[in-house]
């Protein structure tokens, strides 16, 4: 059960972790970080949620180097992140990342 008496009804289990991300839409490029993460999908800290159930492309940058690029619905917006479901892959995306030098959460490009 969760925190307010309602049943737990995820099949794959969350892990808090907080991963730079570059999340691509159709016409921009954002730079921002994981709330938690499973097999099925994940959630993101974003100030604004693209339109639910648009797709976008998502490619995630773990400590340990293993790149996982892919697509994802956007699936629910909550006062804590976006969550997305993966249904999925997505080709790599070269872009130059700013996380290692910028103090910003969210950096969005226009493309």
């Amino acid at each position: 059960m969760t925190e307010r008496g309602r049943v737990e009804q995820r099949r794959y289990p969350r892990k808090r972790v907080s991963w730079p991300v570059i999340l691509e839409t159709d016409d921009r490029i954002s730079f921002v970080e994981t709330v938690d993460f499973s097999a099925r999908g994940a959630k993101l800290w974003l100030r604004a949620a693209p339109p639910l159930g648009s797709v976008v492309n998502l490619h995630f940058h773990p400590e340990d180097g293993a790149e996982m690029h892919v697509q994802a619905l956007t699936w629910r917006s909550d006062p804590d992140g976006v969550a997305f479901f993966f249904i999925g892959l997505a080709s790599p995306l070269w872009v130059e990342a700013p996380w290692a030098t910028s103090n910003s959460s969210e950096l969005a490009l226009a493309v």
